[in-house]
């Protein structure tokens, strides 16, 4: 036992390592990032793969791969080349799932029928490659849900906190990584990974794609150690102060707003619906905190340059002029590829889930789109546990931010979801009919 607990502490150490440090692939030869991401990712699934199994060691090492995973295969930025190491070992566990294990009937038929539509309407696009390329991220995210199904009926308690873990500390590690930038630029005059200047700000992600993503994803890990010590009990109050300093400090160095509204949001609803269970030693932190946070509210407007902390930056008017558009395209919508919506529409990607798939995909695309989480909610409302704050979190974020599905994170706490079931999952049969779990206590 102590064996097992040794090694995972030393492979959450490695990673958190490895995925901080890889802020400066840019000042390495492209060949040399390449062999160390294929070497890390090697040394990760046989490592795993003698513990939990082939298929998990794939999915785990996916996860892991959630920070340095806008860096492509060929040691460039995705701008350059799209194809990264999360999509490749995302595509092995879909081919495992479909020739090994029971696949979801529904999510299946949503997949395929999502895919023969995008592929179809993508054909139609001036731009095929553009439009393709968004077509294949959103498959790569529908797969994500029988993905997780499969990896319910492999998991078991100590194989679900271990994933838990390794989502926390690549949340850590973003976060780290954005501290690192805002030191670098404003002691040493040193700009690496992706910043964003604008007139009132200037914005750190990390090595994520997008500033929404960097606070969102940090913003999942503060809730996910949040609920480690409160609702789990396996983080301690030394670990827990540490921890949230370190990711909160993250979040408001990144300066976008998104996961902080959608981390208080969801704070707030978990205690008004755990009132009655809280011990007085959480209440304690939890006041605490509230006192706190006018000052990170002030840092926050101090860092976005007094920008009033409820201005929707001009986002209204993008989502106006997208339903305008998106009301003469009332079916099919424009047509998928993000560069296109942006040249047809001439503004950025709308900021908001149900904005951007009405505006590129239409009734038809929006409705296939949600088939899946339909389905997911049915099997996750009466037997997840805390994991589904989780995902309240990212939804509500999605709410504000672009493109979400494109952020890897999303992907993870659907599989995480689904593996956080594992008390009621004895059989294949039991992970077929979820709907009569309990709550996790």
């Amino acid at each position: 036992m102590k064996k097992t607990i040794t090694f995972k502490n030393l492979y959450l150490t490695i990673n958190l390592i490895f995925s901080t440090a890889m802020l400066f692939y840019e000042l390495l030869p492209s060949l040399v990032v390449m062999l160390m991401l294929f070497f890390f990712i090697m040394w990760s699934v046989i490592c795993l793969k003698k513990r939990i199994g082939f298929f998990l060691s794939l999915v785990y090492t996916a996860i892991a791969m959630i920070p340095t995973s806008f860096i492509s295969i060929i040691g460039k930025s995705t701008s350059s080349f799209p194809i990264t190491w999360y999509h490749i070992l995302v595509i092995w566990a879909v081919f495992f799932c479909i020739r090994k294990e029971k696949v979801d009937r529904v999510y299946c038929v949503a997949v395929i029928f999502f895919s023969v539509y995008g592929l179809c309407t993508s054909l139609l696009q001036s731009d095929i490659g553009d439009s393709i390329k968004q077509v294949l991220m959103c498959i790569l995210f529908l797969c994500s849900f029988f993905i997780g199904k499969c990896c319910l009926v492999k998991t078991d308690k100590e194989k679900f906190f271990f994933l838990y873990k390794l989502y926390i500390i690549g949340a850590v590690a973003v976060a780290l990584q954005v501290l690192i930038q805002f030191f670098l630029l404003n002691y040493m005059g040193l700009s690496i990974g992706r910043i964003g200047y604008y007139a009132n700000r200037t914005a750190y992600a990390g090595l994520l794609g997008d500033y929404s993503f960097a606070t969102t994803y940090i913003a999942t890990g503060f809730m996910a150690v949040f609920l480690g010590y409160f609702r789990y009990e396996f983080i301690n109050f030394a670990k827990f102060v540490v921890l949230e300093i370190i990711l909160m400090s993250g979040m408001v160095t990144v300066t976008a707003r998104a996961g902080l509204y959608a981390l208080a949001i969801t704070i707030i609803l978990y205690i008004a619906m755990h009132l009655k269970h809280l011990k007085i030693r959480y209440i304690f932190v939890i006041i605490v905190a509230f006192l706190v946070s006018p000052l990170i509210i002030d840092i926050l407007m101090g860092k976005r340059g007094g920008q009033a902390l409820l201005s929707d930056s001009g986002r209204m008017y993008e989502y106006i002029i997208a339903i305008r558009i998106w009301l003469e395209h009332i079916l099919f919508g424009i047509g998928f590829g993000l560069e296109y919506l942006k040249r047809k529409c001439n503004i950025s990607v709308p900021h908001n889930f149900f904005v951007q798939y009405l505006l590129q995909g239409g009734l038809v695309g929006i409705i296939l789109i949600l088939r899946p989480f339909i389905r997911f909610i049915k099997d996750i409302a009466k037997s997840v546990d805390s994991s589904i704050w989780l995902f309240v979190l990212v939804c509500i974020s999605a709410m504000v931010i672009p493109d979400v599905v494109n952020s890897r994170f999303f992907s993870a706490i659907i599989i995480l979801n689904y593996m956080s079931c594992f008390k009621y999952a004895n059989s294949l049969e039991d992970v077929y009919s979820l709907s009569h779990y309990k709550v996790y206590k």
